[in-house]
C-alpha cells in the first residue's frame, strides 16, 4: 500500500501494511486482511498473523484489542478468558482462565498457577 499527504508525494508502506502513516512507512494505519498478517494492533500501529499474548484476535475486524484487568494476556474480552494475570493486582493467581486472589482449596500457586495437589493429598 501507499501513504500520500493529499498532493504529490506518497511513500510505499512496509508490506505488512495496506496504508501506512506519512511520518513512518513501518507505523500501519490499515493492514491487508488477505495477507499473511492481517491484524492490526492500534497500540503500536503494526500488523500481526496473530495478536500479540497482552491482545486477543477480534476476527470479526481483523484487530487486536487489549486484554481486559486483570488479565495480562487472554483469548478474549472477558475477564474468565485470561491466559495469564497481572501480578500487581488483588487477583495475581491464574485459576482456570480465571484470575483469584488466593487459590482454592486443593491447589497450590505454582508460577503464579493454581495447580492442583498431588493426589492422594486434599491439601498441599
Amino acid at each position: 500500500g501507499f501513504s500520500g499527504n493529499g498532493g504529490t508525494t506518497c511513500v510505499a508502506c512496509n508490506s505488512a501494511c495496506l496504508t501506512c502513516q506519512m511520518a513512518n512507512k513501518n507505523l500501519c494505519a490499515t493492514c491487508n486482511f488477505s495477507s499473511s498478517t492481517p491484524f492490526y494492533y492500534a497500540t503500536n500501529q503494526f500488523c500481526y498473523a496473530s495478536c500479540p499474548s497482552t491482545s486477543y484476535n477480534q476476527t470479526a475486524t481483523f484487530t487486536c484489542i487489549d486484554c481486559t484487568s486483570p488479565c495480562a494476556s487472554c483469548t478474549g474480552p472477558a475477564i474468565t478468558q485470561c491466559t495469564s494475570c497481572l501480578g500487581s493486582t488483588l487477583t495475581p493467581y491464574l485459576s482456570g482462565t480465571t484470575c483469584v486472589s488466593t487459590c482454592p482449596v486443593s491447589t497450590v500457586p505454582i508460577n503464579m498457577i493454581c495447580q492442583t495437589c498431588t493426589s492422594p493429598c486434599a491439601t498441599c
